[in-house]
C-alpha cells in the first residue's frame, strides 16, 4: 500500500467526514471521495456490505466435561486422532450449524474448541502436559471428574 503523507490541516478536515470510533482515515478518506464523485455525477462504488452475523455456535467451553468424559471412556489415554473420532460421534446430535463451519486453518471450529479446551486442561493440570506427541492423557487429578467442573 502507498503511504500518503498529508498536512495536519487537512488531517483536521478529513476528521469532520468521520465517525468518532468507528471510522479509520482510510474510511473517512473514502468518504470524502464518495461525496466528490456524487457532485460529479460519478458512479461510487458499492460500499462493502456488512459482515453477516456468524451461525451459531457453543462457546470453547462448553467442550470441557465432553472432553474428560471422552477421555475416561477411552480408558484416560488415545491419541489425538481417537479423541476426535470419538467426540465427534457423541456430540454429533449437539453441534450447531456454526460448530461445523471450516475455519481459515481448514479445520472445523468445533474441533479448533476442543483441541482449545485441551491447552486450558492441560494448565489447570486435569491433563499432562508431557504426553507423548499426539497423544491426549489424563493426569491423576483429571482421573476424579469433579461435579463443580463445568463451573470453572
Amino acid at each position: 500500500m502507498p503511504t500518503i503523507r498529508i498536512s495536519d490541516k487537512s488531517m483536521e478536515r478529513l476528521k469532520k467526514w468521520a465517525e468518532p470510533l468507528e471510522d479509520t482515515p482510510e474510511s473517512a478518506f473514502a468518504k470524502v471521495l464518495d461525496a466528490a464523485e456524487r457532485s460529479r455525477g460519478v458512479q461510487a462504488p458499492e460500499p462493502p456490505k456488512p459482515k453477516t452475523a456468524s451461525r451459531p455456535f457453543h462457546p470453547t467451553s462448553s467442550f470441557r466435561r465432553p472432553l474428560l468424559e471422552i477421555l475416561h471412556a477411552l480408558g484416560g489415554r488415545a491419541s489425538a486422532k481417537d479423541v476426535r473420532s470419538a467426540f465427534r460421534d457423541r456430540m454429533a446430535p449437539e453441534l450447531l450449524p456454526g460448530d461445523l463451519d471450516r475455519l481459515k486453518s481448514g479445520q472445523e471450529r468445533w474441533w479448533k474448541n476442543v483441541r482449545h479446551q485441551r491447552t486450558i486442561l492441560k494448565k489447570e493440570g486435569y491433563l499432562l502436559a508431557d504426553s507423548p506427541y499426539g497423544v491426549w492423557e489424563l493426569s491423576d487429578k483429571g482421573m476424579v471428574l469433579p461435579q463443580t467442573l463445568d463451573d470453572q
